[in-house]
C-alpha cells in the first residue's frame, strides 16, 4: 500500500503563549488517535508551533486503510426464530445489516446460540477519514480556551481567527473544510519578511519552505536558536545573559524569527537591588539580564524581536526607551 506524508496546518492570527502548546498537544493526539483508531498505518509524527500556526506532519501515513472485518452479534436463536419462522427480533437485525435473514450465521456462545453477522469490505480512502479525524481535532481545540473568538459570517469559534488551512498527504490536497476555508497547498511565512502565500509541492517540504521564509516552525529548534542568540549576546556585552527557563518558553511562543538584540539601561539603577530590576526587566519587558563573572547584574540586558531590522539601533533605542520608565517607578 502507497503511503505518503501527511500535513496538517491552521494558520491563525497571534495565538496567545499559553494557549499554543494545548492546542499542538490537542492537535497532535487527535490526528494520530484518529488514524489509530481508524486502522490507517502511519509512521512517527511531528508538531510545529509558531505564533501564527499549529501543525502536524504524519509521515509514512497509508493512503487507504486495509480490508474491514465487520462481525456483528444479533439476538439469541431461540428469540430470532420461532416455530422455524424468523420473528420480528430477527429480521429487524437483518434488515439492519443489509443482508437477508438466511444469510446470518448461527454461533454458538456460553450463553447460547446467537446470530452473527460477519463480512469484509474495502477500506476507506483517507480522503474520506481525514475529515472526520479533522472535525474531531477542532472540537477538542476550542474547549481548550475559556474565552473563544467568532469573526465573519460563520458560527465556528477558536482561540483567535484562523486565518488558512493548509493539508496535503503527498503532493495531494486533503479535503478540509472549515471556518468558511477549504484547505489549499498554500502556507504563510513571516508577516513582514515573506507576506505571500508558498506553495508546497509536497508536505515534506514544509519545514524547510518556511525557515526559507523566516519562520523557524518547530518550537524546540526555535527555542535552541533563541537560547544561543542571548547566549552570543549577552558574551558580546561583556558578561552572561541569565536565561530563566519559563521567560525561555514564553519568548519562543512570541516570535518566529527571532533576532536576539542588546540594550542598556543607566548605571544609576544599579543602586536599586538588583532582584528589584531583574524582576522588571525579565516579568514586565521579557528581558534577558546580564551578569559579570562575579554574578553581579550589568546595566545590559537581551531581548528577542521577530524581525530582523533594517534599523537595529532603532529597535535597541525603543527597548531602551521603555524599560526606563518601569526602572524609575
Amino acid at each position: 500500500m502507497a503511503t505518503a506524508n501527511l500535513l496538517i496546518e491552521l494558520g491563525c492570527e497571534d495565538l496567545p503563549a499559553r494557549f499554543q502548546q494545548p492546542l499542538l498537544r490537542a492537535l497532535r493526539d487527535g490526528v494520530s488517535q484518529g488514524l489509530d483508531s481508524a486502522n490507517v498505518s502511519r509512521g512517527s509524527i511531528t508538531s510545529y508551533v509558531t505564533p501564527r500556526r499549529v501543525a502536524v506532519l504524519v509521515r509514512d501515513v497509508a493512503g487507504e486503510q486495509p480490508e474491514q472485518s465487520i462481525r456483528r452479534q444479533g439476538p439469541a436463536v431461540k428469540a430470532a426464530i420461532r416455530d422455524g419462522q424468523p420473528t420480528k427480533a430477527g429480521l429487524g437485525f437483518a434488515q439492519s445489516c443489509g443482508v437477508d435473514f438466511a444469510d446470518l450465521e448461527r454461533v454458538e456462545t456460553s450463553k447460547g446460540e446467537y446470530l452473527v453477522y460477519a463480512t469484509t469490505q474495502p477500506g476507506q480512502s483517507l480522503n474520506a477519514i481525514i475529515p472526520r479525524i479533522f472535525d474531531d481535532c477542532l472540537k477538542q481545540m476550542d474547549k481548550l480556551a475559556p474565552k473563544r473568538m467568532r469573526w465573519g459570517d460563520g458560527d465556528a469559534t477558536f482561540v483567535r481567527p484562523v486565518q488558512w488551512i493548509c493539508a496535503l498527504h503527498g503532493n495531494a490536497i486533503m479535503p478540509l473544510e472549515a471556518f468558511g476555508l477549504k484547505s489549499s497547498n498554500i502556507t504563510f511565512g513571516h508577516r513582514f519578511h515573506h507576506p505571500e502565500g508558498i506553495a508546497l509541492h509536497d508536505a515534506n517540504d514544509y519545514e524547510g519552505a518556511l525557515r526559507n521564509a523566516h519562520v523557524w516552525a518547530d518550537a524546540s529548534t526555535r527555542r535552541a536558536e533563541i537560547s544561543r542568540q542571548v547566549e552570543q549576546a549577552g558574551r558580546a556585552c561583556g558578561g552572561v545573559a541569565r536565561q530563566d527557563e519559563d521567560l525561555l518558553d514564553e519568548v519562543t511562543a512570541l516570535v518566529e524569527w527571532p533576532v536576539a538584540v542588546h540594550g542598556r539601561f543607566e548605571e544609576r539603577f544599579l543602586d536599586v537591588p538588583a532582584e528589584a530590576i531583574v524582576l522588571t526587566i525579565q516579568e514586565n519587558q521579557r528581558y534577558f539580564p546580564v551578569f559579570d563573572e562575579s554574578n553581579a547584574l550589568l546595566p545590559h540586558f537581551i531581548t528577542v524581536a521577530n524581525i530582523d531590522s533594517r534599523d537595529v539601533e532603532q529597535v535597541i533605542a525603543g527597548n531602551e526607551r521603555v524599560v526606563r520608565p518601569r526602572l524609575e517607578d
